[in-house]
């Protein structure tokens, strides 16, 4: 009994003051600025700004997450479903964005060509 009490105690003792919960261990996962290389750090600025609103989640993705999904295919923008289906603008129900909602520019879709051209 004194001894699980005592146990007890030493775990309170050494918890005070840390604040762990799932926000703060993902922090590095979520966090705005997750680094990688000039070109993600453009073309995720675009993605924010013109998919954010429907696929938010995207924007914790890094690199290879990215990859792994499915959405890059690395050094060819014509095979990753992030270029091609905004390319094709507006339209069926496979093209982005959804009807009623502005297009990339072709600036923002060349800004995502070369970030896809630049993963390895």
């Amino acid at each position: 009994m004194k001894l699980s009490l005592v146990f007890i105690l030493s775990l309170i003792i050494l918890s005070c003051g840390r604040v762990e919960n799932s926000s703060s261990q993902d922090r590095a996962r979520y966090s705005p600025n997750m680094g990688g290389s000039a070109e993600f750090q453009a073309a995720l600025a675009v993605l924010s700004a013109k998919c954010s609103e429907c696929h938010g989640s995207w924007e914790g993705f890094t690199e290879s997450e990215f990859v792994t999904a499915g959405l890059v295919v690395a050094n060819d923008p014509t095979k990753s479903k992030v270029y091609y289906r905004n390319q094709l603008g507006p339209g069926p129900s496979n093209n982005m964005p959804d009807s009623g909602r502005p297009a990339m520019t072709s600036a923002e879709l060349q800004t995502i060509a070369e970030w896809i051209n630049s993963v390895n």
